[in-house]
């Protein structure tokens, strides 16, 4: 008999392969090839615009490299999460996770789950966390469970 508490749920949003693949490849490119015609095109009084554009290409394109590298898809079998980055997984204790956070004021919306020793990517898992139309101050409703889960799970019960 399969149980709903057996099943893989996905936690995770659905865009995630969005944010960690597609987003940051088509923007740096995009603004590789603006880049590289204000560079060699030949207009004048664009001097100025040049040096901001080249700085913005290599600034932007640090951040989304450090912003997609941490995404993770994260989903729900039993009492582990199956955390996995497209190319390998590992499933982690619920035990194991000492905190669950969110960012309030950030597009896409991100959990952070904080881990009691370090895992395969380190002490921290942060996902995109599935859409929800809501108030910015009020916890996500996936943030609430997760941490009910986890504190049962540390104090024993289910």
């Amino acid at each position: 008999m399969v149980t709903y508490y057996s099943m893989e749920r996905l936690l995770s949003s659905r865009l995630t392969f969005f944010y960690k693949r597609i987003f940051p490849a088509v923007w740096i490119i995009a603004f590789a090839v603006i880049t590289l015609f204000l560079w060699i095109g030949d207009c004048k009084g664009t001097t100025e615009l040049k040096w901001v554009a080249l700085i913005s290409l290599i600034g932007g394109s640090i951040f989304l490299r450090w912003f997609s590298v941490r995404l993770k898809a994260v989903s729900l079998q039993g009492d582990h999460i199956v955390v996995s980055d497209y190319r390998s997984e590992e499933q982690i204790p619920l035990k194991h996770i000492e905190e669950v956070k969110e960012t309030r004021l950030w597009n896409p919306q991100l959990i952070k789950l904080r881990l009691v020793r370090p895992g395969r990517w380190g002490n921290e898992i942060v996902f995109v966390a599935p859409l929800r139309f809501r108030f910015i101050f009020l916890d996500h409703p996936l943030v609430m469970e997760l941490q009910d889960m986890i504190r049962k799970k540390q104090r024993g019960s289910v």
